[in-house]
């Protein structure tokens, strides 16, 4: 497992029993699929914290930003440190966006801070206009 650090460096992380080639998602948070179903975070400094506490993710609904999730509508976000916080419910709508960075959702713009509290911003934007830059990379 290779993690990247707030300086940009790149390091090599040995988690007991993890297997790399069954995770999914990534940024601050990832999981791991057949058999453990397990959330794991990482810190700036490049360390990686098991989420056991937050039980198994097997069958569940996940959508993933780089510091949040969220898993059958709830929103989980993670701070810079590998903290990890309930932030709420989710249900996600049809004009719901989960960009890498931020959600748009019912009109509002969502974002996360270092220490991974929500942010909420009352917007003008259409979905489509939000949507589009975003796959143009333009925030």
């Amino acid at each position: 497992l290779f993690v990247v650090k707030g300086s940009g460096a790149i390091v090599e992380v040995k988690v007991p029993g993890l297997k790399p080639e069954i995770i999914s998602g990534g940024g601050r948070g990832f999981m791991t699929g057949y058999p453990q179903f397990e959330l794991f975070t990482t810190s700036m400094d490049g360390q990686v914290f098991s989420r056991k506490e937050l039980g198994r993710f097997e069958e569940k609904s996940i959508s993933d930003g780089h510091n949040y999730m969220v898993v059958d509508d709830q929103l989980l976000t993670f701070s810079v440190e590998g903290s990890v916080f309930k932030a709420g419910p989710l249900k996600r709508k049809d004009d719901t966006i989960l960009g890498d960075n931020f959600i748009l959702h019912e009109g509002k713009l969502m974002t996360i801070d270092a220490q991974g509290k929500l942010k909420t911003f009352k917007i003008n934007f259409k979905s489509a206009d939000v949507e589009w830059c975003s796959r143009h990379g333009q925030y």
